[in-house]
C-alpha cells in the first residue's frame, strides 16, 4: 500500500477520535498545515511544525506517527525510528501502524532479521486487516529479497557479473536493500559500466544506511571508479608553476658564474588519446616549458614538444614508446631542434619492479647555435621496491652527449661532447595520505672529448647532485611542492683554463601542480 495513501486513511479516521482530545491546546491548523506540507513532498517543513507540536504535545502519538513518516521520507531514518518507538511507548491505537514502519524503516537500515521479528511479532498481534496484509506482504518480500540477492552473489562470486545484475534487477532498485545494492555497484563496476555504478553507489552513500564497513568499501570503489574515469577521458591537461631563486645558473654550455638570481618555471601539457584500448594505447601531446632566470635574461629558455607515446599495458609489464620533436629558445632566438625516441619499459611483481628507460635524440643547432647538433643517447636500468610507506629505486645511467665545442673568439674550446656514466639513488616516503618526501641523490662522471685545449689537456668533470621535494595533495589531482636541488660539479677545467667549470649550483623553489585533466 502506498505510504502517502496509509497516512491518509490514518488521519481521516484517527483525527475523528478522541486521540486530538489530548492535545486540545495545539492548533488543529497547524497539523492540517503540516499535512499539506506532506502531501506536496514538502517533507521538510512537515518536520518543522511537527516537531514544534511534539514539544508542545509529547502524549500525542498522531504528532509522533507523522512525524516519522516525514523523516523516513526524507531518509533520516534514525530519527523516524525514534519517532515510531515514541509511538509505539505510548501504547496507543496507532501502535501496530507503527510497528509496520519501524519494520519498513529497518528494511531500509539493511537490518532485515530485526525487521523480520518484528513483522512476524505484529503478525501474531492479529492487527487491523489493511496492516496485517501488508506486514505479510513485507515478510514476503523480505524472504524473496534473501532468496535473489543470494543468489546474484552466487552469481558475482563465480565472475558472472551481468548474470548478478540482472538477477539484482529483476525488482525496482528501490525495493533491493542497502546489501543488494552495494552488490549491484560492484557488479556494474566490474562489467566496467562505471557511470551507472557510480550513480547506484552515490545515491546508496547519501542514504547513510550502510553499516560503517560496507559504507567504507563503497566509498572506495567511488573512489576507483572517479580515478578510472578520469583516467579514460580522451583528452588530458596539466599545468605546473614555480617560483624560487637560483644560484650559479647553467645551461648546455652557457654558464654565468657565479650569478644569483630569482626563477620562474612553468610548464603545459595538453593532448588527446585518440585510441585507448585494454593493452594498446596512443596519445598525442604538445608541452610547454618556460624558464626564465630574471637577472640573466639570455638564459630564458622556452622549449616546445610534440609528442606521440604508443603504450602497452599488462599487470606485470608496461612499455612506453615515444617519438617526439621539440624546439629550444634561447633569450627569445631559436637556439635548436631536437628529433628523438624515447622507451621505457618496467616490469612488476607484487611491490617489486624493474626497468630500463633509454633513449635517442638527433639535435641541429642554429648557426649561432652550431656546437648543440649531434646525436646523443642514453640507457638507465633501475630496480625499485615499496615497503610499507616507502620506496626505494636504485638506477645505472650511462650515455654519449653529441654536443661538440664551443670555438670561442680567441680560438679557444670549451669541450662539451662527452660520455658519462653513473649511479642514483630515488626514495619516496608517505608521509601521510595527503603529503610525501622525495629524495634523489646521483653521482656522474664525464668524459670529454677533446685536442684542442693548450697541452693537450683533457676535461674530465665529476657531477655530485642531490633534490629535496616535498609534496601536499590537496586532492589526488592537485599538489603544492617545495623543493630544493644542489649540484657540485668537480672539473680538470679550473679558474686557468677557458672556463673554470668548478662550481656549486643551488635551486630553491615552491610550486603548484595541477592534472586537470589527465
Amino acid at each position: 500500500m502506498n505510504l502517502i495513501l496509509v497516512n491518509v486513511l490514518l488521519i481521516c479516521f484517527l483525527w475523528s477520535a478522541s486521540e486530538t482530545a489530548h492535545g486540545a491546546e495545539v492548533s488543529r491548523e497547524l497539523f492540517n498545515q503540516s499535512m499539506g506540507f506532506y502531501a506536496r513532498g514538502n517533507f521538510a517543513e512537515s518536520v518543522k511544525i511537527l516537531s514544534s507540536l511534539v514539544g508542545t504535545d509529547p502524549q500525542n502519538s498522531l504528532y509522533w506517527f507523522n512525524l516519522g513518516n516525514a523523516y523516513f521520507m526524507m531518509q533520516k531514518y534514525d530519527k523516524a525510528l525514534l519517532s515510531y518507538d515514541k509511538v509505539i511507548a505510548l501504547k496507543s491505537k496507532m501502535t501496530p501502524a507503527a510497528k509496520l514502519y519501524r519494520a519498513k524503516t529497518l528494511r531500509k537500515l539493511n537490518q532485515n532479521e530485526e525487521a523480520a521479528e518484528l513483522l512476524e511479532s505484529l503478525v501474531r498481534e492479529h492487527p487491523p486487516a489493511g496492516i496485517l496484509k501488508e506486514a505479510q506482504g513485507e515478510l514476503a518480500a523480505l524472504a524473496e529479497d534473501s532468496d535473489s540477492e543470494e543468489e546474484a552473489l552466487s552469481l558475482y562470486m563465480k565472475g558472472r557479473y551481468e548474470a548478478a545484475e540482472k538477477t539484482l534487477r529483476q525488482k525496482n532498485e528501490n525495493e533491493i536493500s542497502p546489501s543488494g545494492r552495494l552488490l549491484l555497484g560492484l557488479a556494474l563496476t566490474k562489467q566496467g559500466k562505471l557511470p551507472e555504478a557510480e550513480r547506484v553507489l552515490k545515491a546508496l552513500v547519501r542514504t547513510r544506511v550502510l553499516s560503517a564497513e560496507d559504507r567504507k568499501s563503497a566509498e572506495e570503489i567511488l573512489k576507483k571508479i572517479r580515478r578510472e574515469e578520469w583516467e579514460n577521458r580522451p583528452y588530458w591537461l596539466s599545468v605546473d608553476m614555480a617560483y624560487g631563486s637560483a644560484h650559479n645558473i647553467y645551461l648546455d654550455g652557457k654558464s654565468l658564474s657565479p650569478l644569483s638570481s630569482s626563477l620562474l618555471r612553468s610548464s603545459l601539457g595538453t593532448g588527446y588519446h585518440f585510441h585507448q584500448g585494454r593493452i594498446f594505447s596512443q596519445k598525442l601531446g604538445y608541452i610547454l616549458n618556460y624558464e626564465d632566470p630574471q637577472q640573466a635574461p639570455e638564459l630564458k629558455t622556452v622549449t616546445h614538444t610534440l609528442q606521440a607515446p604508443l603504450i602497452y599495458e599488462k599487470p606485470s609489464l608496461d612499455l612506453n614508446l615515444t617519438p617526439f620533436f621539440q624546439h629550444q629558445s634561447w633569450g627569445g632566438v631559436l637556439a635548436s631542434t631536437k628529433t628523438g625516441l624515447l622507451l621505457k619499459s618496467a616490469w612488476t611483481w607484487s611491490s617489486v619492479e624493474a626497468g630500463v628507460d633509454t633513449d635517442v635524440s638527433w639535435q641541429k643547432g642554429e648557426p649561432a647555435f652550431s656546437y648543440l647538433s649531434g646525436t646523443s643517447s642514453s640507457v638507465r636500468p633501475y630496480f625499485g621496491a615499496w615497503g610499507q610507506s616507502v620506496y626505494v629505486q636504485i638506477y645505472w645511467l650511462g650515455g654519449l652527449d653529441g654536443t661538440q665545442d664551443i670555438v670561442y673568439s680567441d680560438g679557444t674550446r670549451l669541450p662539451l661532447q662527452h660520455s658519462y656514466r653513473g649511479v642514483g639513488l630515488k626514495t619516496i616516503w608517505k608521509i601521510a595520505d595527503s603529503a610525501s618526501l622525495v629524495l634523489g641523490l646521483n653521482s656522474t662522471d664525464r668524459a670529454y672529448k677533446n685536442l684542442a685545449l693548450a697541452g693537450n689537456k683533457e676535461r674530465r668533470d665529476r657531477e655530485l647532485s642531490a633534490s629535496l621535494k616535498l609534496n601536499y595533495y590537496w586532492t589526488p589531482s592537485l599538489i603544492a611542492y617545495a623543493s630544493y636541488e644542489l649540484t657540485n660539479n668537480s672539473s680538470t677545467l679550473g679558474a686557468e683554463d677557458v672556463r673554470d667549470k668548478n662550481y656549486e649550483a643551488t635551486a630553491a623553489s615552491v610550486g603548484l601542480s595541477w592534472e586537470v585533466f589527465q
